[in-house]
C-alpha cells in the first residue's frame, strides 16, 4: 500500500477525474490511487486495464519520484 500526502491525493484525483494532461497520466493517477486504497494488483488490473508489470513499474516510479514519476518520460527529456 502506498502512503499519499493530502496534496498528492488531491492532485491525483484531479488528474484522474478531469483529464488534465494525457490519458496515460490519468490512468497512472488512477492506478496510484487504487494502490493507496490497498487494492490488489489483480483488482487494479481489472479496474484500470493494465498489466501487473505496468502497475509495478508505475508504483516504483511513484515511490522514487512521487508525482513527477507519473509523467511520460518522453515528454520530460531534453
Amino acid at each position: 500500500m502506498l502512503s499519499l500526502t493530502e496534496a498528492e491525493r488531491a492532485e491525483l484525483i484531479a488528474r484522474a477525474r478531469h483529464g488534465r494532461g494525457s490519458a496515460d497520466v490519468g490512468r497512472r493517477a488512477r492506478v496510484v490511487l487504487l494502490l493507496a486504497e490497498g487494492k490488489s494488483y489483480a483488482e487494479i488490473t481489472e479496474a484500470a486495464g493494465v498489466s501487473t508489470r505496468t502497475i509495478a513499474l508505475w508504483k516504483k516510479r511513484f515511490e522514487l519520484q512521487r508525482l513527477d514519476g507519473l509523467f511520460d518520460r518522453r515528454l520530460t527529456r531534453g
